[in-house]
């Protein structure tokens, strides 16, 4: 049986403008963004959070999963 570790971590919205978000993404093997449905500006901050995975594990070799 292969047993694996998972850390969730809750980062505010005024994180990703921060300098702390590369920290928590480093070394991640996925990154998972999940917004609030009823909260049509934390739908519209997704765009944003996405593009700061991008530049934050851009120079990472293995490319964490994305959902």
């Amino acid at each position: 049986m292969d047993l694996f570790k998972l850390q969730i971590w809750d980062i505010a919205g005024d994180a990703v403008e921060g300098r702390m978000f590369d920290k928590y993404a480093y070394g991640a093997n996925a990154i998972m963004l999940i917004y609030d449905v009823t909260n049509g500006k934390s739908f519209e901050n997704l765009e944003t959070w996405l593009k700061a995975s991008h530049k934050v594990t851009a120079a990472m070799e293995n490319q964490p999963i994305r959902w």
